[in-house]
C-alpha cells in the first residue's frame, strides 16, 4: 500500500458504509476546506473524489523523480484566515515566500505587487495536508445526485450507491450543475440565475524536463504574451533546486480551444517550438496535462449558492468571487459548510 493509499481511502478500500450525514463531492480545496470544517464541528462527512489523489487544480508530479506543478502554480493572501493558512504553513516549512511579481516578456522589471507563496514540497502537499485525516473515498465517480423523502442519493459509474442527508458539489460549475436531477438544477438556476454567467478557459501545462540549466529568469518563471503560451515556470528554481530544470509552459485559452483534441505529439511540439528562447537546454522527455477547466471566466458573486429550506446542497468553488484563486476556493469553501453549520440541528446530524 503506497503512502497515499494509506492516507486516503481508495476505491479498492471495502465501502463498510455507505452513509454520511454530509457526502462532499470533489477533493479539491474547496471541497477539502469544507470537509475539515465541519469535521472540527463534529459533523460526519465523506469525500468523495473521481480523480487518484486530492487537490484538484493543486497538482504536482514527477518526471525522473523531479517535481512539476503543473497546475497552480502560487497563492496570493489578502483574507486574514488564508493569511493565518499561509502562516502556518510557512512556520512548518511547507510554503515560503516566493517574489513580489514575475518578469513580463519583453520588459525588463518585474512588476509589484503582493507577495507570491509557494509550497516548498509542490503545490499539492499544501491539500494533502488539508486532507489530512479526513474520510476520503479517491476514484469514486459520481454520476448523479438525486433527492428522495429521504435525504440524497449519490450514484456513481461503478454502481455503487452512497447516502446523505446533505451534500457539498465543489467541482467545476458545470459538472457539478450536471449530476443534479434537471428538476432540481432548473430549481438552482431560477433562484440563482447568476450561476449562468460562469464559463471557464481551458489551458494546457506542457512539462518538460531538461537536461541541464534554462533560460528562465529569476525567481522562475516568466508571462509570456504569445500566441501560444501564457507562462513558463522553471519548477528547479522555484522549488530552490539545482541540476537539471523542470519547466511548467502554460498554453493561453485561444490555441488550447483550437487544439484541444490534438495529438499530445503534436500539442507538445508547438508548444515547446514557442517556448525555444526559454528553454537553454535540450528537452529530454516532456508530458502534456489537458485542463479543460482551468479558470472561471464570469463569477456568480456570492461565497456559495444553497438550495433548500433550511439548507441541504451548497455549491462551493473558485468560480464563486472573483478573482480565481487558491484564496477564493479556500473560503468558498469555508463558507459552504457554515451554512450547513447554520442548520446543523434541523438537519440531524451525527
Amino acid at each position: 500500500m503506497t503512502a497515499q493509499q494509506d492516507q486516503f481511502k481508495s476505491d479498492s478500500t471495502p465501502d463498510t458504509s455507505s452513509f454520511a450525514s454530509v457526502i462532499v463531492i470533489g477533493a479539491g480545496l474547496s471541497g477539502l476546506m469544507a470537509a475539515r470544517r465541519l469535521s472540527a464541528n463534529g459533523v460526519d462527512v465523506l469525500i468523495l473524489e473521481k480523480s487518484r489523489g486530492v487537490g484538484g487544480r493543486c497538482a504536482t508530479r514527477r518526471i525522473q523523480d523531479i517535481p512539476f506543478d503543473h497546475g497552480a502554480q502560487f497563492f496570493t493572501v489578502r483574507d486574514s484566515f488564508f493569511q493565518s493558512m499561509a502562516d502556518d504553513w510557512i512556520e512548518k516549512g511547507d510554503a515560503r515566500v516566493w517574489t513580489s511579481g514575475f518578469p513580463r516578456s519583453g520588459h525588463t522589471k518585474q512588476s509589484n505587487g503582493h507577495p507570491r507563496y509557494c509550497a516548498i514540497h509542490g503545490m499539492n502537499s499544501l491539500s494533502k495536508a488539508l486532507g489530512k485525516g479526513l474520510s476520503i473515498r479517491t476514484r469514486i465517480t459520481v454520476n448523479a445526485v438525486e433527492r428522495d423523502r429521504n435525504g440524497w442519493v449519490l450514484r456513481t459509474e461503478a454502481d455503487e450507491v452512497f447516502r446523505a442527508k446533505n451534500v457539498i458539489l465543489s467541482a467545476p460549475l458545470p459538472q457539478s450543475l450536471h449530476l443534479l436531477q434537471a428538476s432540481t438544477r432548473n430549481e438552482l438556476l431560477l433562484d440563482s440565475p447568476q450561476l449562468r454567467r460562469v464559463e471557464y478557459e481551458s489551458c494546457f501545462a506542457v512539462l518538460a524536463l531538461l537536461d541541464g540549466a534554462s533560460a528562465v529568469p529569476e525567481p522562475g518563471a516568466i508571462q509570456v504574451d504569445g500566441p501560444v503560451i501564457t507562462w513558463i515556470a522553471d519548477n528547479t528554481q522555484k522549488f530552490m533546486g539545482s541540476g537539471r530544470s523542470s519547466l511548467t509552459i502554460h498554453t493561453n485559452p485561444e490555441f488550447t480551444r483550437k487544439h484541444f483534441d490534438t495529438p499530445q505529439d503534436e500539442i507538445a511540439e508547438k508548444v515547446l517550438n514557442a517556448a525555444r528562447e526559454w528553454l537553454g537546454s535540450e528537452v529530454v522527455e516532456w508530458q502534456v496535462q489537458r485542463w479543460k477547466y482551468s479558470k472561471p471566466v464570469g463569477f456568480v458573486g456570492l461565497p456559495c449558492v444553497t438550495w433548500g429550506n433550511p439548507t441541504e446542497l451548497v455549491l462551493c468553488g473558485d468560480c464563486m468571487l472573483p478573482p480565481s484563486c487558491m484564496e477564493g476556493a479556500i473560503l468558498s469553501g469555508l463558507t459552504a459548510a457554515d451554512k450547513l453549520l447554520e442548520s446543523k440541528e434541523q438537519l440531524n446530524f451525527t
